[in-house]
């Protein structure tokens, strides 16, 4: 039965029957993937007890990769030296991580500007840099076996962590002292967060800020230490992870951000930020990811079936605050209602270069101007998306996984509707209409997608934070398992995406005029006017009243006859709807209608455009547009000729590509710091609704 369910269609190596076992080796790596996986969940904890969230891992995971392999590979070594050469690649992959986490820590402590939003800018910047580094640095590039794309490992230059004894143990090569290493670091962080003064003022200040300001406590010096140590961790796991020696780094990064970074996030959860907890649950996602990887081996099976058990884990592990919160109000435990009160934080949910060739403009304005769109809209929608859950008083960190979700199922309806499945062929004639079916279905879909979230926020009062995660790993496993039992690929082709661009004769093409009316997508204007109405109902209406008081002041909506549950559901529900829209959008503008279960980290662009914009639509759109405009730049200036004169300043520059990737990050980090003081957001999100609380 389970074969005919998971069957992927592929020739059968294994006859269906999963024979292996988990037998001492796949211990071993089972021990040595969780390594970095319990570094990056300290790394979250640590900041989480000070009332942080650090996003931010990927960014310090990388930073930490790219000090630690200059150093290992740098250095000649011999085998008198390599132990401290190795020793040396750990301390500066360290540093790194800790240099690279003081940047939100700073941002936050001195300015008040989010961590959610300064973290997602340091992830890509340093995806940016990493790979403008080693792309400078051929001698270390495995060229020799043909992997131009990775590096060499530590051994190379004859460096690699003592095994001490693990790999014999374990009958696996690539064990070695890591892992206890993480054990003995994590023991370090239970006892100073548990044990120590330090620790107490770390803990005071995620309690109450401002309370411990009063006590006599330096909160801002609390907050910057917490990121310096988070960065480190991250940085120190990403060091033992690559000074393994039987691992090698894709330099080519900027496009992508490491597993190991965000899955920091789910396990600090799953350990309630117990950093003793983090060991066993870092173990427990090792256990499961291995045993996804091995199905690989057995075409029989859907490899992606051991994400969607975690993801599924990580969601029903929310609901353990369900029960604290009842065991708190049947004993009136204070200490447990504390735990429902921590959740005051902005915590996040978090691409492909636009397609040229498709539209070809020799009209450079005209084309900057549809560009900027194609990269706006779906910001605009999304981060508006974000507002609506936020105002009602849900934090809603789950809009990446919403916006892959609405993306996939869009992208279905048009298969279906295509020649390609051959299911319900509509003519190309027709493909608007089918365009705007499949908009409306991946708004539904969003809808409905969101319900786990708004059922385990308000009903269950789940941990909101752990709800939002959860959702962002079950999207891309759901879509990809998906992907494989419908086509048997990695990503679904939709069809005639490229008529669904709209053609307009009637203007000229060296008017400014035509980058709105010309070669734009039905989407464009669709989406404006939706962003405009809904903003007008959320600020200029009783309805858009009552949602916003109750990301306010939910106590005092409920004295005046305002269903705090309802309204927190509509607002959810809302907000997954321009989610899953404003996926499907985006990957038909930008990648050419082919989902395959990512949207490049754009859910967690709007969300930090959402914080840039202070919540509110005006804000919205500036962000969008400015983020918009730096994006299209990073990605064609090697095409723009703004007068048309035939001089194209940018390219003539020669500046690297990475620099310009990396612009939209660092300019937007610089204008935070000078409009930041004004940002506020809804006092009550994030706070689970208790209707006998005053």
């Amino acid at each position: 039965m389970l074969a005919g369910i998971f069957n992927t269609g592929r020739d059968l190596d294994a006859g269906g029957v999963l024979t292996f076992g988990f037998n001492s080796r796949l211990f071993g790596d089972m021990l040595f993937r969780a390594t970095p996986l319990i570094m990056t969940g300290l790394s979250v904890a640590l900041a989480y007890k000070t009332g942080l969230f650090n996003i931010g891992a990927p960014g310090q995971y990388l930073m930490g990769t790219m000090t630690t392999l200059l150093v290992a590979l740098g250095i000649p070594s011999t085998p008198e030296t390599a132990f401290w050469i190795w020793l040396l690649a750990l301390i500066a992959g360290m540093a790194a991580g800790a240099v690279w986490g003081v940047i939100p820590g700073l941002f936050k402590a001195f300015l008040n500007i989010n961590e959610v939003i300064t973290c997602i800018m340091t992830n890509w910047i340093a995806a940016n840099l990493v790979s403008w580094v080693f792309d400078g640095l051929p001698n270390m590039k495995n060229i020799e076996e043909g992997k131009l794309s990775f590096l060499h490992k530590t051994t190379f230059n004859g460096i690699s962590t003592p095994k001490l004894g693990l790999d014999l143990i374990f009958d696996n090569p690539r064990s070695d002292g890591g892992f206890l290493i993480a054990i003995v670091v994590a023991i370090v962080i239970f006892i100073v967060i548990n044990k120590t003064t330090f620790g107490y003022e770390l803990r005071a200040t995620g309690l109450n800020k401002d309370a411990a300001k009063y006590a006599g406590m330096h909160e801002k010096r609390n907050i910057v230490l917490s990121f310096i140590i988070a960065g480190a961790l991250s940085g120190m796991g990403a060091a033992l992870y690559y000074l393994n020696g039987g691992t090698e780094f894709a330099w080519e990064t900027s496009t992508a951000l490491p597993s190991e970074g965000f899955n920091g996030i789910p396990i600090a959860l799953l350990a309630c930020n117990n950093p003793i907890g983090v060991i066993f649950s870092s173990v427990f996602l090792a256990a499961i990811n291995i045993s996804g990887v091995n199905l690989r081996a057995f075409a029989n099976y859907n490899e992606y079936i051991a994400d969607l058990i975690v993801a599924v884990i990580i969601y029903f592990s929310g609901f353990a605050n369900l029960l604290r919160f009842l065991l708190g109000r049947k004993k009136k435990n204070e200490k447990t209602t504390a735990l429902t009160e921590i959740k005051k934080q902005n915590l996040p949910a978090g691409g492909n270069p636009s397609d040229k060739n498709d539209i070809k403009e020799e009209y450079y304005m005209a084309f900057l101007i549809q560009q900027v769109l194609k990269f706006m809209v779906p910001l605009m929608i999304v981060a508006l998306a974000g507002v609506f859950a936020e105002r009602s008083g849900i934090i809603n960190i789950a809009l990446e996984g919403i916006m892959i979700f609405g993306s996939f199922v869009g992208a279905l309806v048009v298969y279906f509707a295509s020649p390609t499945a051959g299911v319900y062929v509509i003519p190309e004639e027709y493909a608007q209409w089918v365009f705007l079916l499949a908009m409306l279905v991946a708004a539904l879909a969003g809808a409905a997608f969101s319900l786990l979230l708004s059922f385990s926020a308000v009903r269950l009062k789940a941990d909101q934070t752990i709800g939002g995660t959860a959702l962002n790993l079950m999207a891309p496993a759901i879509v990809l398992f998906s992907i494989e039992q419908i086509v048997h690929q990695k990503r679904l082709e939709t069809p005639y995406s490229g008529s669904f661009v709209i053609f307009n004769e009637n203007i000229d093409p060296n008017s400014v005029f035509a980058g709105f009316f010309d070669k734009v997508y039905i989407s464009t204007y669709i989406t404006i006017l939706v962003f405009v109405v809904l903003s007008l109902i959320l600020y200029k209406t009783k309805f858009g009243l009552r949602l916003r008081s109750c990301g306010e002041h939910p106590q005092a909506a409920d004295s005046v006859g305002i269903n705090v549950y309802k309204m927190r559901y509509i607002g959810t529900t809302i907000s997954g709807a321009l989610a899953g829209l404003g996926g499907y959008i985006y990957i038909v503008t930008t990648a050419a209608g082919s989902a395959e279960g990512t949207v490049h980290g754009m859910g967690f662009m709007a969300l930090a455009i959402m914080i840039f914009g202070n919540w509110r639509p005006l804000g919205i759109v500036l962000g969008s547009l400015l983020f918009g405009l730096l994006k299209t730049v990073s990605s064609s200036y090697m095409d723009l000729d703004i007068n048309e004169n035939g001089v194209y300043f940018l390219r003539e520059l020669a500046l690297p590509s990475y620099l310009y990737r990396m612009l939209p990050y660092i300019l937007t980090l610089v204008v935070l710091a000078f409009t930041s003081k004004k940002s506020r957001c809804p006092k009550a999100e994030g706070i689970p609704y208790d209707k006998g609380r005053r």
